[in-house]
């Protein structure tokens, strides 16, 4: 046992003495390089002194003795116009040379560019920038996460070692730290089950969550409806997006029926014919939650022109206020156009907004494109704000861009109509999870712990008052 401990001191002293090292980082700035130099920080060695451009960098790696232990690439390291092939090609080729490991911090001024990278690349962190010239923080920033990865993998590396030593036996440390992160789970399931005991089982809600494309409205009501469900409350959800359908995606079983039952790949059009056959017009997905919407093959126009509009779409509403506790709206921004006369039937808009100045814009117009002044102001006075994809890099005019400062950005004039006081429901951070719950079929509540919490707080503050 004395042998194991000295081990064991050793190990960690070995490790600790680590810390003045220098961490080895290549530079992929082009033109920038200069600029990006004078702003590492004191523990970084850039290894390349000279400007490096994106398409020579496996080159580069080739004629170095030490393989870095992470790379900053900056938008502008392309020798021609940046786009996303140059940077897979890079990964592509890092993985093939046991690289797949080294820590990638991409600081961008445009989110989408490299958003689909993360999902594959779990190396990779995206940095966004909503300046035209990357500011000097930012930079900072960058090399600060590179510092904090590296120190990720190298306790990993420590741990791995340790648990080598003592032949996997956990140490009374290690069990104290195991027994408290499962309290913590405890004490925020029986927080969300609390607060969800005071919330009267004869409610409704009818909830509209919306936002402009690619805000993640759809994973929004997939995954609140879950909890809702899970929570006791009998929940349907109704995707009324005919265009791309997505929830289709989520719900593998309700696909697979509408290629199978004709009057399933109908679902919505006949629910909107006649709701008070819900129970035979939608799909019941387990237990308390429903879903109707259409199948990827029904195009009948003629029957979306009969039924798809306000005055069956507040039938279908005042329906299912007698049979459901939370009906739950996937309706993003442009098709609300099509239901202006039913807004008043819409309890709550959940607003979904990601924390860039892109998004705020993107939302503002779209009201001001589809809607009146006065429809504008009404949605407006019902909405809280569903702050998704929320990345911890984003910056506003120098400052942390919070769920708070949106609110403060959204009315503050940058639209005439859209200016009564607004409150968040909550933030969902960006996950490379979200893009795996199409293909597991699983809700991403139902993997995380973090995610519960955040969308079972999500959904407390959109019934608030609801007892």
């Amino acid at each position: 046992m004395v042998f194991y401990i000295i081990l064991y001191i050793n190990l960690i002293f070995f490790k600790s003495s680590q810390g003045g090292v220098k961490l080895e980082i290549l530079l992929i700035a082009g033109g920038m390089h200069n600029i990006a130099l004078n702003y590492r920080e004191k523990k970084t060695n850039i290894v390349n002194k000279d400007p490096l451009f994106l398409d020579s960098v496996p080159d580069f790696i080739e004629t170095l003795d030490i393989m870095p232990k992470g790379l900053l690439i900056i938008e502008q390291s392309s020798s021609n116009q940046f786009n996303d092939n140059q940077l897979i090609n890079l990964l592509e080729w890092m993985k093939d040379n046991n690289m797949e490991n080294v820590p990638v911090v991409f600081l961008t001024r445009d989110y989408y560019k490299g958003s689909g990278i993360i999902s594959k690349y779990s190396n990779v962190t995206i940095i966004v920038s909503d300046y035209i010239r990357i500011p000097i923080f930012l930079l900072k920033e960058a090399y600060k996460k590179l510092n904090i990865k590296e120190k990720e993998n190298l306790k990993e590396e420590t741990q791995k070692e340790e648990k080598d030593i003592v032949k996997k036996k956990k140490s009374i440390l290690d069990r104290f730290r195991l027994n408290t992160k499962k309290n913590q789970e405890i004490e925020a399931t029986e927080h969300l089950t609390n607060e969800f005991d005071k919330i009267s089982k004869s409610i409704c809600r009818v909830i509209a969550i919306t936002g402009h494309r690619v805000s993640g409205v759809t994973s929004s009501v997939v995954n609140i409806a879950t909890e809702a469900s899970k929570r006791g409350l009998n929940t349907m959800i109704i995707d009324m997006d005919i265009d791309y359908r997505s929830t289709n995606m989520y719900f593998s079983e309700f696909h697979e029926k509408t290629k199978k039952d004709e009057e399933i790949n109908a679902s919505l059009i006949r629910t909107l014919a006649k709701p008070q056959d819900y129970k035979i017009t939608t799909f019941n997905v387990k237990d308390n939650l429903w879903l109707t919407s259409l199948g990827y093959d029904f195009n009948d126009t003629r029957l979306i022109q009969k039924f798809y509009n306000s005055v069956k779409f507040s039938s279908m509403i005042s329906v299912f206020r007698n049979q459901f506790n939370l009906v739950i709206l996937d309706m993003p921004l442009d098709l609300l156009k099509n239901f202006k006369d039913a807004l008043i039937y819409i309890d709550i808009f959940g607003l979904c907004v990601s924390n860039n100045l892109h998004s705020v814009l993107s939302t503002l117009r779209n009201l001001e494109v589809v809607f009146d002044p006065e429809s504008i102001l009404h949605i407006n006075a019902k909405s809280k704000l569903l702050v998704t994809k929320y990345n911890n890099g984003s910056r506003f005019q120098g400052d942390i861009f919070t769920q708070d400062k949106i609110c403060e950005v959204m009315i503050s004039g940058l639209s005439d109509y859209f200016t009564y006081p607004i409150s968040s429901a909550g933030i969902i951070p960006y996950s490379q999870e979200f893009d795996l719950q199409i293909e597991r079929d699983i809700p991403i509540i139902k993997t995380s712990k973090d995610f519960e919490e955040a969308f079972g707080n999500i959904l407390l503050r959109l019934v608030e008052g609801a007892k």
